[in-house]
């Protein structure tokens, strides 16, 4: 190849990828995916809480509402939300000793920010009214990863390149010969990657998962309430709920996800002198019937980035066995470790897949649930998980994991599909893995499929456009 041909073709191999199409899917089947768009979810003009609930990295407040954030100006008109307000109000801080107890702590704590919109859907004269709340929790880990890990990452606190609301390493620890320089690409994904990003998912498959969970649960209570950002959150109660009505919309991201779901499942289970729970007794009792009220008004979930099934690890019982583990679809069975209670036959035998940590299954439950206690039909719930193959902390939904929300000659009340998008241009041979992973908000087929839907496997055209 002449050297005209080989630059016209590295060119071309930079520039591809921007546009290609999202495949779409229906994650129990894999048939062609259905997203109902926002004037479905949406249909009258009960006013929307919708919230941001960000992933593994470092965030510092204003990530999504924020000028330069996922929501910004551009995005946002994209969506067909206008701001009210063209001020954004500074977050506050809830400060870890609110909900744990003890001195309070400068570097640990969730912000809270709030942005009024008001949204414009095709075909209607009147808007609706959207509230928009972005929870920070990543201050719970942030100065926990420079103290651990900050030793082997120096490029995090470097000048040009160091967040705001990073904390340097505290200055009493002491030094470590620091390594030598990593190429590029490797210090990417050693230091950002894996050192700042994966280890919040480590942190929260440990013991300190329930501060991270509890910390997100009172960043929650206090966006929608009027507590003093000094003090303890009390949930409302579901008949106050009933009487200012809303409809739930989440935009999580990677471990975001997650740590919604245990949210509600932790709040809403009603087991006493629960050891694993990081929820008291009280505050459970207390929460359980606004959060009902909010799953029960909850139409859908975007989830970008998902982590799921690797986080399911942390949920493999230390006797499990390999016989367990053979996918069958639409069952899902944990075998007796007691002999006598072992499958007779080699067929029953392998009516698994055993399914570790799906929440999915779990919320589901508690989706019926609510609706029976309730004696309405909510709609179900929609689940849309985006993901990018070029994302490396991203495990898009597997079917086994789907198959389980379903059982024999029932319908599945949790709609899951998967999107595949591209974040960022593919160089050559690699797409940015942080690109990847963080961009998925500024992504336009992403802002589509939410506001616009898709069927049968295509983004449905925007009405207005």
């Amino acid at each position: 190849m002449n050297l005209p041909r080989m630059l016209c073709a590295i060119i071309v191999l930079s520039l591809s990828a921007c546009s290609s199409a999202p495949l779409i899917y229906n994650s129990s089947d894999n048939s062609p995916g259905l997203i109902k768009p926002l004037q479905e979810l949406l249909p009258d003009s009960t006013p929307v809480r919708l919230f941001f609930v960000h992933g593994v990295g470092d965030h510092c407040p204003g990530y999504a509402l924020g000028p330069d954030g996922w929501l910004n100006d551009k995005n946002a008109a994209a969506m067909g939300l206008r701001p009210v307000s063209g001020e954004i109000e500074p977050a506050d801080f809830i400060n870890v000793n609110v909900y744990m107890g003890g001195e309070k702590d400068p570097h640990s704590g969730v912000n809270v920010l709030k942005r009024n919109y008001s949204l414009a859907l095709p075909g209607r004269e009147n808007t609706v009214s959207v509230e928009m709340i972005e929870i920070t929790w990543s201050p719970l880990t942030r100065w926990l990863k420079s103290n651990q890990l900050g030793y082997d990452s120096p490029s995090v606190f470097a000048n040009k390149v160091r967040a705001p609301c990073i904390e340097l390493p505290d200055p009493k620890i002491p030094s470590t010969v620091e390594a030598p320089p990593r190429l590029w690409l490797d210090e990417i994904i050693k230091e950002q990657v894996f050192d700042r990003n994966l280890s919040d998912a480590i942190l929260y498959t440990g013991t300190y998962g329930q501060t991270m969970v509890r910390g997100l649960a009172e960043g929650i209570c206090h966006a929608i309430t009027s507590t003093d950002k000094n003090k303890k959150c009390i949930w409302p109660s579901a008949q106050e709920s009933d009487k200012t009505p809303h409809k739930n919309l989440f935009v999580t991201h990677s471990l975001g996800s997650r740590m919604t779901y245990d949210m509600f499942l932790h709040l809403l289970d009603q087991t006493k002198d629960s050891k694993t729970n990081p929820f008291p007794e009280d505050e459970r009792s207390s929460a359980q019937g606004f959060i009902e009220n909010m799953i029960a008004n909850t139409p859908a979930l975007y989830m970008m980035a998902n982590q799921l099934s690797l986080l399911g690890l942390a949920n493999v019982p230390p006797q499990v066995r390999s016989s367990d583990s053979v996918a069958h679809p639409f069952f899902w069975k944990l075998f007796p470790v007691n002999d006598l209670d072992a499958p007779s036959s080699p067929s029953q035998a392998t009516s698994g897949p055993q399914v570790y940590g799906n929440v999915l299954l779990e919320l589901t439950d508690l989706k019926s649930n609510v609706d029976k206690k309730s004696r309405k039909q909510t709609g179900g719930l929609q689940i849309v998980s985006f993901n990018d193959t070029n994302d490396l902390l991203t495990w898009h939904i597997p079917r086994r994991y789907a198959n389980a929300e379903a059982t024999p000659g029932g319908r599945p009340r949790i709609n899951v599909t998967s999107v595949f998008v591209q974040n960022a241009p593919k160089l050559l041979i690699m797409e940015s893995p942080l690109n990847a992973h963080v961009d998925y908000f500024k992504n336009p087929a992403v802002r589509d499929l939410i506001r616009c839907g898709a069927a049968h496997g295509e983004v449905l055209e925007c009405p207005g456009r």
